[in-house]
């Protein structure tokens, strides 16, 4: 079927997707808000909660909220100015990097948009509500949220590789997966080792342990560029950058959830991919690594233990609205003796096995007891199958150098 030109002879621009999420609505007032949004070049979703949000609150997003990378949260103070604030900042928690918040109110006190602005909302319009002041608005926090998309088409992708439990593996296959990136596509690629403390990232690969951790690291995010990145950054000879974890064994700190947004947006700036080797934890940092991250993989071995883990941790993550199809489940060892099938692994989990990685226990252990990883360029299954796994990652083939040009004999000429 032919498309349709416009006159200036360029393809139709695609309408962008919008989701509207409405917050102490009366009846009449959400009537006329639908309204105006309807005005807007969008495809627009819409989401009303008559109820004020509270910290309390869980997220239950409809399947449009979810998918769009721009939400438009609108709050009424009228109500209640306390729990529209609480309401606030559940959605800034909640849709971190794809929110704006415009909050309405018949209150003309400068206090009151004070504590608005201070609270995250970026537009402040006065009830009755204005149809051109709201339209305007809306059209300034989409175009706000285009640039930054484009703009974000430019940065690296964070993917997070998380263990189930201790002892699948986790660390090593995050060191492999990283050097394939390197070798095989030339990514500049940095592996965070998000251990709470005495991570073993450094130790497989042969690397001087540092005094800075992913967590110095998040602490000095005010100050962070890129000189003082290079006083965290360890340099593997493979051309993989590491960021450790804690050489000492002791009560880990709790990270900050807006450290760490921060400065994995900073990283994206710097690498085309960032690792990090998390922890099984549902806490607010490991949440904004897996909201951050464009893949999660987790990775279980085919052993009763671990597949039970496996679907605890599968149920937690979904039941944190985390997309069900940015999840991935990695089968470490997938041909050891008396493993779980990966049907009954699925069937547990509720997610697709989209990876087996071969048993290759003694090699592994071999290569990181001398902090020496398998070569890229081996020719053996395991090594075949991380290929297999960078190239889904990056979405092109490896990188094949060119052979070498042989020069002809002059007898030939």
């Amino acid at each position: 079927m032919a498309r349709l030109i416009p006159p200036s002879g360029e393809p139709a621009k695609e309408k962008p997707t919008v989701a509207i999420v409405s917050v102490g609505f009366d009846a009449p007032l959400l009537r006329h808000m639908t309204e105006q949004v309807k005005t807007m070049p969008w495809k627009t979703t819409f989401e009303d909660s008559a109820e004020y949000f509270t910290p309390q609150s869980r997220p239950r997003w409809t399947a449009g909220t979810k998918a769009s990378k721009t939400c438009i949260g609108i709050v009424d103070f009228d109500g209640n100015a306390s729990a529209a604030l609480d309401s606030v900042e559940f959605l800034l928690k909640n849709l971190p990097g794809r929110v704006s918040i415009i909050a309405l109110t018949s209150d003309s006190d400068p206090s009151t948009i004070l504590r608005a602005m201070r609270a995250g909302c970026s537009e402040y319009l006065p009830k009755p509500m204005d149809n051109h002041s709201f339209t305007e608005a809306l059209a300034r926090i989409q175009r706000r949220f285009a640039g930054l998309q484009e703009a974000a088409l430019e940065l690296g992708s964070v993917i997070s590789v998380v263990g189930v439990k201790g002892g699948v593996g986790t660390t090593t296959l995050a060191i492999h997966l990283g050097i394939h990136l390197v070798a095989n596509h030339k990514k500049k690629v940095l592996l965070i080792d998000n251990d709470p403390g005495l991570g073993h990232t450094c130790l497989y690969l042969g690397l001087e342990g540092t005094h800075y951790s992913f967590r110095d690291l998040l602490r000095n995010v005010n100050r962070l560029d890129a000189d003082l990145l290079k006083g965290y950054v360890l340099h593997h000879g493979s051309g993989l950058d590491v960021v450790a974890s804690a050489e000492l064994h002791g009560t880990p700190t709790t990270l900050d959830a807006d450290e760490v947004r921060r400065t994995l947006n900073f990283l994206r700036e710097k690498y085309d991919y960032i690792l990090v080797d998390c922890p099984p934890l549902l806490d607010e940092a490991n949440m904004a690594i897996f909201e951050m991250s464009e893949q999660v993989f987790l990775v279980t071995t085919p052993d009763i233990g671990a597949v039970r883990d496996l679907s605890r941790l599968a149920d937690g993550l979904l039941s944190y609205q985390q997309p069900k199809e940015k999840l991935h489940v990695v089968l470490n060892r997938a041909s050891s003796k008396f493993a779980m099938s990966a049907a009954h692994i699925e069937k547990a989990s509720r997610l697709p096995v989209s990876r087996n990685i071969t048993n290759s226990y003694l090699e592994l252990s071999k290569a990181g007891a001398m902090g020496l990883p398998v070569p890229p360029g081996d020719k053996s299954e395991l090594s075949v199958q991380f290929r297999e796994w960078s190239q889904d990652i990056v979405g092109e083939p490896a990188y094949e150098e060119p052979a070498p040009t042989k020069k002809r004999s002059a007898f030939w000429r």
